[in-house]
């Protein structure tokens, strides 16, 4: 009995400890590498324990671990805890799909394991796709965007997309689990070891490479803090304010945070707050631009009035008024809308739990032309979805992807590197500068490179500013979308299984010999 409870007391050890290996990198850059050797301990101890309800039970007290400690920002004052428990464990039930069906289906198939893991890697970048696409939507936890703020090591993104970098990183572990493997020959260790490398190397001479954008343009970026109860309109006049300090006839474009105002229908578009951004454009700025976000109505009167039936848009202004808006498309589940009624429905009260009742989705999902550049308008989480952007790329020559956020739930500076590691991700998989605009978090410049040319403080009240690069190049991913790391993931089959052939060949001659 002892001997038993101190093997559970040793897998309970383990499991923390290997949760840990995927929450760290989430909290810091610094150990971003844990990432690439998680999935190991994780295999090889489930290798170990005979019952698939015990590998299952101890894959999900990784998981539980994991996003417990990664997403603790959802304990947030506003929201109820039951919710918050709710949605970091839908969350954890969502990652763990994958392992459902390798542990119950794809572990008891008789071929090679190498194979094995290849169906693994295909069937989590299934999930990781199902997450940019379902109402359950929350691409925090894909792990491609875990290597965001190292830009120089994912400029092949623009290849495959963040679903790449997942391919990417869940090889690399194989590769590990196989130079681990004391009947994998030294040879084949070698070239598996140099197949994981090629993304690297092609990344590292992608960056080296410079780039000449189509223009650059001067854009000036809002960060502002949200420490204080504003008072109705009391946030938009120190929006304002700081706009007018900060703007002037060399700016291009200006940008401002999301909801910094309320426009019901009835005023829209005359509305004073149109008329202040047009006064202070007329003065300091003609040829300027101002994108800001608020929330309103429905705006062509086409939904039924109730105060419940709001949007969350993006607005254009310049010196004849607001000329262009577009409402948000993806909305938070649990945050402003429940998803799948159906099953939700069942618990009770369930609408108490979205702090921000926004029940309607966009009809009017278009992009801004401004001086002859497309820019396409992202609201909020919206920025983290490549499908959404590849979409609008697909369809139109963007040049240019602007993001207005209010980060408010991000309580503090660590939670917000997630954040910037997803822009930065977006950046290079389109080939893009994007610039981010922030209530309580941090605003951002960044190069189509991935670089960042201008950051804020977090939830900081100040203006950031830099030369832009606008470019209207379509990058490979952007054309053919998360396709493109299927395709990566096959060639890395291929090169694979042609390595395990040969070496299998050679050894039937030399036997033969």
């Amino acid at each position: 009995m002892k001997t038993k409870l101190f093997k559970i007391l040793l897998l309970i050890i383990a499991l923390i400890v290997n949760g840990l290996l995927f929450a760290i990198p989430y909290l810091s850059d610094t150990f971003v590498f844990f990432l690439f050797v998680a999935f190991v301990p994780l295999f090889l101890i489930t290798e170990k324990l005979r019952s698939v309800k015990g590998k299952l039970l101890y894959v999900f007290g990784c998981i539980l671990v994991w996003h417990f400690i990664s997403l603790s920002w959802f304990f947030y004052d506003n929201i109820p805890l039951w919710s918050s428990i709710l949605a970091i464990s839908l969350s954890s039930l969502t990652t763990f799909l994958p392992f459902i069906v390798y542990f119950c289906i794809v572990d008891r198939f008789s071929i090679k394991k190498i194979y094995k893991y290849f169906l693994f890697i295909f069937i989590w970048v299934s999930v990781e796709w199902l997450f940019f696409e379902w109402e359950l939507a929350f691409p925090f936890h894909t792990l491609g965007y875990y290597l965001g703020n190292f830009p120089s090591i994912i400029q092949w993104y623009q290849y495959t997309g963040v679903l790449g970098g997942t391919v990417w990183i869940l090889f690399i572990n194989i590769v590990i689990l196989y130079l681990l493997d004391s009947l994998c020959s030294a040879k084949r260790k070698i070239v598996y070891a140099v197949i994981a490398a090629i993304p690297l190397l092609l990344s590292v001479s992608l960056y080296l490479i410079p780039t000449t954008p189509n223009r650059s343009e001067k854009i000036v970026v809002l960060n502002v803090a949200d420490d204080k109860p504003y008072a109705k309109n009391e946030l938009f006049q120190d929006v304002i304010t700081q706009l007018a300090s900060h703007i002037d006839s060399s700016v291009f474009l200006a940008v401002c945070p999301e909801s910094i105002c309320y426009l019901p229908h009835t005023s829209f578009p005359v509305n004073t707050y149109f008329s202040a951004i047009k006064r202070i454009l007329k003065r300091q700025a003609p040829r300027a631009n101002v994108i800001f976000g608020g929330t309103t109505q429905d705006v062509k009167g086409e939904v039924a009035f109730s105060d419940r039936a709001i949007y969350n848009i993006a607005m254009c202004c310049d010196t004849s008024g607001m000329f262009a808006f577009r409402n948000k498309t993806r909305l938070v589940p649990f945050g402003e809308f429940v998803p799948y009624r159906f099953i939700f429905d069942k618990i009770p009260f369930v609408d108490t739990i979205v702090p921000n009742p926004i029940l309607h989705k966009s009809e009017y999902d278009i992009v801004f032309e401004v001086d002859d550049v497309y820019i396409l308008p992202l609201i909020c989480y919206e920025l983290y979805f490549s499908n959404l952007i590849a979409k609008h790329t697909r369809n139109k020559n963007i040049g240019l992807l602007v993001a207005i956020s209010n980060d408010y739930i991000l309580q503090k500076p660590v939670y917000s590197l997630q954040p910037i590691r997803m822009s930065r991700v977006q950046a290079v998989t389109f080939d893009k500068s994007v610039v981010k605009s922030a209530t309580h978090g941090v605003s951002l410049i960044i190069s189509p490179k991935g670089n960042i040319l201008a950051r804020s403080a977090f939830n900081s009240f100040e203006a950031i500013s830099a030369e832009v690069a606008i470019n209207d190049h379509r990058s490979l991913y952007a054309k053919y979308g998360n396709y493109m790391a299927y395709l990566f993931l096959f060639v890395l089959f291929i090169l694979t299984f042609l390595v395990n052939y040969y070496e299998k060949k050679n050894s039937i001659n030399n036997n033969l010999s």
